[in-house]
């Protein structure tokens, strides 16, 4: 009699412990990831800490990224983009749509860049990853989906 009180009472415990394991449901429009600790910025312009530019990378696109060989390849510019001594310029995909559903524009990248490079302008940041753009002169969106960079050129 003990011993079957005592399997009884085990079975209860692994059904609580069984319940109790059981995990909510979630929305399936949620991603839920593992980090080591918290970003320090989710800003893409000034997040430099490994955890930021994780998960950067999952949220935003640039112009181009590297492929395994650390080649550039065409991100949110398309492969229809050039480059020469004194400017590069960018065809972005079309398509592309912020999470409101707002296009993206010639002018989004423009200000972006901007807002790096002239830290005392609108929406100008103190960032150290200005030093990544320090080669551009100037930069234009001459339509909805060209952008040009004037490259600083050495005499």
């Amino acid at each position: 009699m003990y011993s079957r009180r005592v399997r009884g009472l085990f079975a209860l415990t692994i059904l609580f412990v069984l319940i109790g394991c059981r995990s909510a449901l979630r929305d399936p429009r949620t991603v839920v990831f593992l980090i080591e600790s918290s970003p320090a910025d989710l800003d893409p312009r000034i997040g430099t800490d490994a955890q930021s530019q994780r998960i950067d990378a999952l949220l935003f696109d640039g112009l181009v990224t590297h492929d395994a060989n650390f080649k550039f390849t065409p991100a949110l510019a398309s492969g229809g983009s050039s480059r020469t001594r004194s400017r590069s310029c960018f065809h972005l995909r079309r398509g592309v749509r912020f999470h409101d559903g707002r296009a993206l524009a010639a002018r989004d990248v423009v200000w972006t860049i901007e807002s790096m490079l002239h830290p005392d302008g609108p929406g100008g940041v103190i960032t150290p990853k200005t030093a990544a753009y320090a080669s551009i002169d100037t930069i234009e969106a001459t339509d909805d989906h060209t952008v040009i960079m004037h490259l600083k050129t050495r005499g």
